[in-house]
């Protein structure tokens, strides 16, 4: 009895032993590689990421497939505090659109960007100065590519929220190859930042399938490899909308920098300063390019939904059905955006009377929905035009309470015509105009400027009211 007590408490005693021994030794056994970081230290490598991105509109699938080969420059600039800073630029770049090589882009990809991260390679921010607004998404999704982060793990497995230019997501990570890679797999999106402008509703990103495999060098620390391979598809209001397929693939150079690059102390081109080396850079009036990539792949797939039509038998088309064919006002919406100059020509056969009131509910609809500079001058133009009549005077007030971003002279129109009582008719336009004013004004929130303009507004109506309050006619 005493021996088998004994052997009891010390085996009570040597399993929680041998449980402590075996998790501190698969501490080690499993931890992530260890990066070290220098300052001003260099590394170069060949990058390669192709994409091809599927989307949906209308029942109708367009693709667009991309293709990216480059040297990636990276250079340390700054290490403090945990925090690393690091400059990056492409260089000796080659990018196709659809098979078909752009230049032009491929002088944008040179530009010059930092990334704020810390020591275990969690990004926290970027700097994006010498990059025109919109063209920030595609470097923030190379860069999100290529993040590994580094976390102790006592079983050789840890997670980590992380973003990348479609919203935020969870990814795990587990250590192979006796500690000298890293395999991450991306799970699902717990928010989007995804928008697309041809596209309504809140988007869903459901990850079907997502690998990514790194490799480091024992010896120095730095990453050598990785190649990577995801599949997401979006939904807005449970409807499929866009798939990305894409694949990434780098792999370590030998270290022999352009002196001529702005990331190894060279000039940029003109126009933009050189790159500094610390975070707090200036740029005073960094350049705003026209286009950017996720602009030009939704300019590709709207082209390819009309790629059968031309404006004059689209035109035809609405006169035809008079109003009956929504899918028409679709059409009519993709027109305006990729050529707005076509709105001179409706709006001369406007005034010389082409349309009858059941095409001009399309046309107008479809300029408000659009509402860009174009279309916002042609519904001012036709709501004050006494060629056309009153009756289209008033469709042209009401459609404008209909557009998302109004121009300071759009909303002066309407002040205009919300003065304007001369006639029965005339305050039948005026009444509209108000609620179109308030419309607009709802439509300012969350703008930049929103609520500063949507009191001006509210100024303003109260004003009319109060030199106005006795006019029963007028409306508020």
């Amino acid at each position: 009895m005493t021996g088998d007590f004994k052997t009891k408490k010390i085996i009570s005693i040597a399993v929680p032993v041998i449980v402590l021994i075996s998790g501190i030794l698969l501490f080690f056994l499993y931890r992530g590689p260890v990066i070290t970081w220098k300052q001003s230290a260099g590394q170069m490598y060949r990058l390669e990421m192709n994409s091809k991105v599927r989307m949906y509109y209308q029942g109708q699938a367009g693709n667009i497939v991309s293709n990216l080969r480059a040297v990636l420059n990276f250079k340390i600039t700054q290490v403090a505090e945990g925090e690393i800073n690091a400059s990056m630029q492409l260089s000796d770049i080659t990018f196709s659109y659809n098979d078909i090589r752009n230049t032009g882009y491929e002088n944008l990809l040179s530009s010059p960007f930092q990334v704020r991260f810390r020591e275990n390679g969690e990004v926290l921010g970027y700097s994006f100065k010498y990059i025109g607004r919109g063209d920030e998404k595609y470097f923030r999704g190379i860069v999100t590519s290529l993040v590994c982060v580094m976390k102790k793990s006592l079983f050789g497995i840890w997670s980590n929220p992380e973003k990348d230019e479609y919203g935020t997501f969870s990814a795990t990570y587990s250590s192979a190859n006796n500690g000298t890679a890293v395999e991450k797999l991306k799970h699902e999106y717990t928010d989007s930042e995804h928008n697309v402008t041809t596209f309504t509703g809140k988007t869903e990103i459901s990850v079907i399938k997502s690998k990514a495999r790194f490799a480091f060098s024992k010896d120095t620390s730095w990453v050598t490899g990785m190649d990577s391979f995801e599949f997401i598809r979006f939904f807005a209001k449970k409807n499929k909308i866009m798939e990305v397929v894409k694949k990434v693939t780098l792999e370590m150079t030998d270290f022999n920098p352009d002196t001529g690059l702005a990331i190894w102390g060279g000039k940029y081109v003109p126009g933009y300063k050189s790159l500094y080396d610390s975070w707090a850079d200036e740029c005073d009036q960094c350049r705003e390019r026209e286009y950017s990539y996720e602009y030009l792949m939704e300019r590709e797939a709207m082209k390819q939904q009309i790629r059968d039509e031309n404006i004059n038998g689209l035109l035809a088309k609405i006169v035809r059905s008079d109003g009956n064919d929504p899918a028409l006002t679709r059409k009519l919406k993709i027109f305006l955006m990729l050529y707005p100059q076509c709105v001179n020509r409706i709006y001369d056969d406007t005034v010389r009377g082409k349309y009858r009131t059941g095409a001009l509910s399309v046309i107008m609809q479809a300029m408000a929905e659009t509402g860009n500079e174009n279309t916002q001058d042609y519904l001012r133009k036709i709501a004050v035009e006494p060629k056309v009549g009153k009756t289209i005077n008033l469709m042209g007030a009401v459609n404008i309470g209909f557009i998302q971003s109004p121009s300071p002279e759009t909303v002066a129109t309407l002040k205009q015509l919300y003065r304007d009582r001369g006639s029965e008719m005339d305050t039948m336009i005026s009444n509209s105009s108000v609620l179109a004013l308030g419309s607009l004004a709802s439509s300012l929130e969350g703008q930049e400027g929103g609520r500063e303009k949507r009191g001006q507004i509210a100024e303003f109506i109260a004003g009319e009211l109060a030199s106005n309050s006795g006019d029963a006619n007028i409306a508020a």
